[in-house]
C-alpha cells in the first residue's frame, strides 16, 4: 500500500457553508493548518483563528501554496430551485475539475469529494424505469463531478475519496431543508405537514459528518465511496416522531404526496467507513435535535 505523508496542511472549499465550517473546527482541533476557500463576501462568516487562513475563491488560481489534502465541499444550487438549474450545475462540474487541477499544483496527495445520497436515489429511479426530472440535475452533476474528479486525480497520482452525504442537520444550519424547516415551524406554533414517511432515511449530526470527512481524508482508501450517515436508517416517519417528541409538537402525516423513491438499507450502509477509519457517531438523533433547538432559540432571542 502506498504511504502518504502526514496531513498537516489542508484545503477546504465551500468553507463558509454549514458543513464546511464544522469541518474547519474539527481540523483546527486536530492542529491542522487550514486554507479556507469561499466567495470573498463570505469571509466574515469565519472567525479568525490560529492555523486558519482565508483565500477568496475568485482569486484561488492566483495563489501558490502547499497542501496535503483537498476537501471539496463547494457546490452552488444544492437545494431549492438551484437543483434544476442545468447551467449552474454544469458550472459546479467545471469548478470541481479546476479544483483537482489546483490541488495538483499545490502538491496535494489526496482529493476528497462531497457527493450526495441523491445520486443513489437517481440510480434507483433509473433502475425502476422512471423518468428523471429537472430537479435531478443536481444528482446528475454530483455523479459527473465525482467521476471526473476521480479520473483527474488518478492522472495526477492523487488519492481520490468520495463521501456520499445522507442528510446533515444541526446547530448552525440556516436553510429550508426538512429538519431546520420543521423545527422553525414548530417554534412558531405551526403544525408541519409531511408525507406518510414510509421511505427510508438517515440523518447525521453536523459535527459527526465533519469527523467522518476528516477520517476519510486521513485514513480512507483510494477510490472508495463512503456513505456519511448514522448507519441506522429507518422510515422517515420514525425520525420525525422522535423530532416531534423532543420539540413537544405535533405534525400531520400523509398530507403531502411522496413522488420520490425509497432507498434500501444497503444504500445507507456505513460499514466500509467504519472498517477503514474506525469512525463512529457521537451525537444521537434526540441529542442532536436538542442542540439544534437550543441554537435556533438563541438566534430568536
Amino acid at each position: 500500500m502506498q504511504q502518504y505523508r502526514k496531513a498537516e496542511r489542508v484545503v477546504v472549499t465551500g468553507a463558509c457553508g454549514f458543513l464546511g465550517q464544522a469541518l474547519i473546527r474539527v481540523l483546527l482541533e486536530r492542529k491542522r493548518q487550514v486554507t479556507a476557500v469561499d466567495l470573498s463576501e463570505k469571509e466574515r462568516l469565519l472567525s479568525a483563528r490560529r492555523g486558519l487562513r482565508f483565500v477568496a475563491a475568485e482569486r484561488l488560481f492566483e495563489q501558490s501554496l502547499e497542501a496535503d489534502i483537498w476537501y471539496h465541499l463547494a457546490w452552488a444550487g444544492s437545494a431549492g430551485e438551484g437543483r434544476k438549474d442545468g447551467v449552474l450545475q454544469a458550472q459546479n462540474i467545471r469548478q470541481t475539475a479546476e479544483a483537482v487541477a489546483q490541488a495538483r499544483r499545490w502538491g496535494c496527495h489526496t482529493f476528497v469529494f462531497a457527493g450526495s445520497i441523491m445520486e443513489a436515489e437517481m440510480a434507483a429511479l433509473q433502475a425502476a424505469g422512471k423518468a428523471l426530472q429537472g430537479t435531478d440535475c443536481y444528482a446528475c452533476a454530483k455523479r459527473c463531478a465525482g467521476e471526473i474528479s476521480r479520473c483527474l486525480a488518478a492522472e495526477a497520482g492523487m488519492r481520490h475519496i468520495t463521501g456520499r452525504v445522507t442528510n446533515v442537520y444541526g446547530a448552525g444550519e440556516r436553510s429550508q431543508r426538512l429538519i431546520c424547516r420543521t423545527l422553525e415551524q414548530l417554534a412558531q406554533g405551526e403544525m408541519p405537514e409531511f408525507t406518510s414517511g414510509t421511505q427510508l432515511y438517515d440523518f447525521i449530526y453536523v459535527t459527526d459528518a465533519a469527523r467522518a470527512f476528516l477520517a476519510m481524508g486521513e485514513q480512507g482508501k483510494d477510490g472508495q465511496t463512503y456513505v456519511v450517515g448514522s448507519g441506522e436508517p429507518k422510515p422517515l416517519r420514525k425520525w420525525l416522531e422522535l423530532l416531534l417528541e423532543e420539540a413537544g409538537g405535533k405534525g400531520i402525516f400523509g398530507k403531502v404526496a411522496f413522488s420520490g423513491i425509497s432507498l434500501t438499507e444497503a444504500d445507507y450502509d456505513i460499514s466500509a467507513l467504519v472498517a477503514d477509519t474506525g469512525f463512529c457517531c457521537r451525537v444521537d438523533f434526540p441529542s442532536g435535535i436538542r442542540r439544534t433547538m437550543a441554537w435556533q432559540k438563541e438566534g430568536r432571542i
